[in-house]
């Protein structure tokens, strides 16, 4: 029993330190088509589901079941507590410790400032590795001069700058896996970031 209640804490804790390792690296983790985090479910599902099956046996048995049902409670309980951390929150913080030991929010900015001069108003520029956005002909010359003039070149180049209109936003990800990124807001506002006051990272499934 000991075993399955240190199993489902395991698993209960490996849901956000998946999520946390993945923006890190920058990428949400996943088995194929399924997020890494199902390696959990299945974990715990299973501690849960021989515990649950310990105590029917004792029952059965008309043998003591206090124990089992402690630890099935107890079990219960660890992942309710564990696998209600929103999944996006927990890779907010891997990613944003990802950037912050990648470039300074001044660099951020610097990357904001010129972006803004340079590309229309809610114009999109997407980095070489964006495959799917990437025009060599149209796009190599303008990567060139931003990587030259900022620390652009120091993100990952399957980003794509967005010049909105209060805000520079730099985003990676797609359709199927949805998006996480950064927002740097260029309207003098510098409140609620978690970066900086101005700079601020998310995610969204769309």
């Amino acid at each position: 029993m000991s075993i399955l209640c240190v199993a489902t804490v395991i698993a209960a804790a490996s849901w956000s330190g998946f999520e946390y390792i993945g923006g890190r690296l920058g990428t949400p983790l996943a088995i194929g088509p399924f997020p890494v985090q199902i390696v959990s479910v299945l974990a715990a599902f299973l501690s849960l589901a021989s515990l649950f099956s310990l105590v029917i046996f004792a029952l059965i048995k008309r043998r003591p079941a206090l124990r089992a049902a402690v630890a099935l409670a107890v079990s219960f309980a660890i992942c309710l507590v564990g696998f209600t951390v929103t999944p996006a929150k927990v890779f907010r913080v891997g990613f944003r410790h990802r950037i912050t030991s990648t470039v300074t929010a001044d660099e951020l900015r610097e990357i904001a400032r010129v972006s803004r001069q340079t590309l229309p108003m809610q114009g999109r520029m997407p980095g070489p590795e964006k495959k799917s956005l990437w025009n060599e002909s149209e796009h190599r010359a303008h990567w060139t001069a931003l990587t030259k003039a900022t620390a652009l070149s120091k993100l990952d180049p399957t980003l794509t700058l967005i010049n909105g209109p209060s805000a520079v936003t730099i985003s990676w990800g797609g359709a199927l896996v949805g998006h996480w990124g950064l927002i740097i807001q260029t309207d003098g506002k510098s409140e609620g970031g978690d970066i900086a006051g101005d700079i601020a990272t998310f995610m969204s499934s769309e």
